[in-house]
Protein backbone atom coordinates (compact mmCIF):
# COMPACT_ATOMS: atom_id res chain seq x y z
CA UNK A 1 0.00 0.00 0.00
CA UNK A 2 1.41 3.21 -0.89
CA UNK A 3 0.55 6.74 0.40
CA UNK A 4 -2.18 7.63 -2.27
CA UNK A 5 -3.62 4.29 -1.50
CA UNK A 6 -4.11 5.16 1.80
CA UNK A 7 -5.73 8.23 0.78
CA UNK A 8 -7.61 6.72 -1.14
CA UNK A 9 -8.92 4.73 1.37
CA UNK A 10 -9.61 7.15 3.61
CA UNK A 11 -11.46 9.64 1.65
CA UNK A 12 -13.83 6.87 -0.19
CA UNK A 13 -13.83 8.17 -3.69
CA UNK A 14 -12.37 5.22 -5.54
CA UNK A 15 -11.53 6.68 -9.24
CA UNK A 16 -9.74 5.10 -11.54
CA UNK A 17 -5.94 6.91 -11.84
CA UNK A 18 -4.63 7.06 -15.40
CA UNK A 19 -0.75 7.97 -15.90
CA UNK A 20 0.51 9.38 -13.07
CA UNK A 21 3.77 9.70 -12.11
CA UNK A 22 4.64 8.01 -8.90
CA UNK A 23 8.77 7.92 -7.55
CA UNK A 24 10.82 5.59 -5.75
CA UNK A 25 13.10 5.82 -3.20
CA UNK A 26 16.13 5.67 -4.96
CA UNK A 27 14.90 8.44 -7.27
CA UNK A 28 13.61 6.55 -9.81
CA UNK A 29 10.34 7.90 -11.55
CA UNK A 30 7.82 5.38 -12.34
CA UNK A 31 4.40 5.79 -14.48
CA UNK A 32 1.88 4.45 -12.88
CA UNK A 33 -2.01 3.31 -13.31
CA UNK A 34 -4.60 2.34 -11.18
CA UNK A 35 -8.01 0.48 -11.12
CA UNK A 36 -10.44 -0.31 -8.12
CA UNK A 37 -11.61 -3.95 -8.64
CA UNK A 38 -15.67 -4.05 -7.37
CA UNK A 39 -17.71 -6.57 -6.50
CA UNK A 40 -21.07 -7.31 -7.95
CA UNK A 41 -22.89 -5.08 -5.65
CA UNK A 42 -19.91 -1.81 -6.61
CA UNK A 43 -17.93 -1.79 -3.32
CA UNK A 44 -14.22 -2.01 -3.69
CA UNK A 45 -12.50 -4.56 -2.62
CA UNK A 46 -9.05 -4.08 -3.66
CA UNK A 47 -6.99 -2.48 -7.15
CA UNK A 48 -5.03 -3.35 -9.72
CA UNK A 49 -1.79 -1.41 -10.50
CA UNK A 50 0.35 -1.09 -12.94
CA UNK A 51 3.71 0.72 -12.36
CA UNK A 52 6.70 1.43 -15.21
CA UNK A 53 9.70 2.43 -15.06
CA UNK A 54 10.51 6.02 -17.29
CA UNK A 55 13.22 6.94 -15.91
CA UNK A 56 16.05 5.91 -18.81
CA UNK A 57 13.04 7.40 -21.05
CA UNK A 58 13.08 10.39 -19.21
CA UNK A 59 16.39 11.12 -19.64
CA UNK A 60 16.89 10.12 -23.15
CA UNK A 61 14.24 12.82 -22.95
CA UNK A 62 15.73 15.00 -21.19
CA UNK A 63 19.33 15.16 -23.25
CA UNK A 64 17.25 15.25 -26.22
CA UNK A 65 15.49 18.20 -24.87
CA UNK A 66 18.81 19.77 -23.86
CA UNK A 67 20.92 18.68 -27.61
CA UNK A 68 17.83 20.29 -29.61
CA UNK A 69 16.98 23.75 -27.33
CA UNK A 70 19.21 27.10 -28.99
CA UNK A 71 19.40 30.12 -28.18
CA UNK A 72 15.76 31.72 -28.83
CA UNK A 73 17.36 35.33 -27.16
CA UNK A 74 19.31 35.45 -30.49
CA UNK A 75 17.36 36.43 -33.73
CA UNK A 76 19.14 34.47 -35.87
CA UNK A 77 17.99 32.57 -39.11
CA UNK A 78 20.16 30.94 -41.48
CA UNK A 79 18.49 28.84 -44.43
CA UNK A 80 20.43 26.07 -46.27
CA UNK A 81 19.85 25.82 -49.76
CA UNK A 82 22.47 23.58 -52.60
CA UNK A 83 21.32 26.82 -55.09
CA UNK A 84 22.75 29.67 -54.98
CA UNK A 85 20.81 31.62 -56.79
CA UNK A 86 17.68 30.59 -54.45
CA UNK A 87 19.58 31.69 -51.01
CA UNK A 88 20.20 35.06 -53.29
CA UNK A 89 16.72 35.38 -54.17
CA UNK A 90 15.70 34.76 -50.24
CA UNK A 91 17.97 37.25 -49.51
CA UNK A 92 16.31 39.59 -51.88
CA UNK A 93 12.93 38.95 -50.30
CA UNK A 94 13.59 39.55 -46.98
CA UNK A 95 15.32 42.53 -47.39
CA UNK A 96 12.01 43.80 -49.92
CA UNK A 97 10.09 43.21 -46.71
CA UNK A 98 11.84 44.82 -44.55
CA UNK A 99 11.34 47.87 -46.67
CA UNK A 100 7.81 46.61 -46.65
CA UNK A 101 7.10 47.19 -50.28
CA UNK A 102 7.43 44.57 -53.32
CA UNK A 103 10.22 45.39 -56.00
CA UNK A 104 8.06 46.59 -58.83
CA UNK A 105 6.49 48.80 -56.50
CA UNK A 106 9.85 50.95 -55.41
CA UNK A 107 11.05 53.57 -55.72
CA UNK A 108 14.30 54.46 -56.66
CA UNK A 109 15.25 55.58 -53.45
CA UNK A 110 13.28 52.05 -52.10
CA UNK A 111 15.67 50.53 -54.74
CA UNK A 112 18.97 52.17 -53.55
CA UNK A 113 18.13 51.14 -50.05
CA UNK A 114 17.17 47.63 -50.54
CA UNK A 115 21.30 47.57 -52.33
CA UNK A 116 22.63 48.98 -49.43
CA UNK A 117 20.90 46.03 -47.48
CA UNK A 118 22.23 43.38 -49.89
CA UNK A 119 25.65 44.62 -49.72
CA UNK A 120 25.37 44.36 -45.92
CA UNK A 121 24.16 40.78 -45.78
CA UNK A 122 27.11 40.04 -48.16
CA UNK A 123 24.55 39.18 -51.25
CA UNK A 124 27.43 40.97 -53.34
CA UNK A 125 30.15 38.56 -52.25
CA UNK A 126 28.72 35.97 -54.32
CA UNK A 127 30.15 35.65 -57.53
CA UNK A 128 27.84 36.33 -60.51
CA UNK A 129 25.47 37.88 -57.86
CA UNK A 130 24.76 41.15 -60.02
CA UNK A 131 23.30 39.63 -62.76
CA UNK A 132 21.02 37.39 -60.60
CA UNK A 133 20.07 39.98 -58.73
CA UNK A 134 19.58 42.29 -61.58
CA UNK A 135 17.10 40.05 -62.98
CA UNK A 136 14.82 39.73 -59.28
CA UNK A 137 14.64 43.86 -59.44
CA UNK A 138 14.28 43.69 -63.09
CA UNK A 139 16.93 45.83 -64.04
CA UNK A 140 20.04 45.61 -65.82
CA UNK A 141 23.30 44.74 -64.17
CA UNK A 142 24.47 48.22 -64.83
CA UNK A 143 21.87 49.37 -62.79
CA UNK A 144 22.46 47.58 -60.07
CA UNK A 145 26.09 48.54 -60.21
CA UNK A 146 25.53 52.01 -60.02
CA UNK A 147 23.27 51.69 -57.09
CA UNK A 148 26.19 49.81 -55.41
CA UNK A 149 28.59 52.32 -56.34
CA UNK A 150 26.23 55.06 -55.19
CA UNK A 151 25.33 52.99 -51.95
CA UNK A 152 29.21 52.48 -50.97
CA UNK A 153 30.22 56.60 -51.60
CA UNK A 154 27.27 57.15 -49.43
CA UNK A 155 28.53 54.85 -46.69
CA UNK A 156 31.82 56.11 -47.18
CA UNK A 157 30.86 59.62 -47.11
CA UNK A 158 28.78 59.13 -44.22
CA UNK A 159 31.68 57.06 -42.15
CA UNK A 160 34.30 59.75 -42.41
CA UNK A 161 32.33 62.64 -41.34
CA UNK A 162 32.75 63.25 -37.51
CA UNK A 163 29.98 61.96 -35.09
CA UNK A 164 29.14 65.09 -33.78
CA UNK A 165 27.82 66.15 -37.62
CA UNK A 166 25.71 63.04 -37.87
CA UNK A 167 22.18 62.69 -37.81
CA UNK A 168 21.86 60.31 -34.92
Amino acid sequence: MTDLGLAVVRSGQFEDLYNYRTFLEDGKTLKSSSAFLRDKDGRVWGSFCINFNVTSFLNVQQFIASFCATNEEQEIEEHFSDNIEETLYRIVADCASQIGKSVDEMSRSERLELVRLLDQKGAFQVRRAVPIIAKSLNVSRYTIYNYLSEVREGDLARDSEPVSQRNL
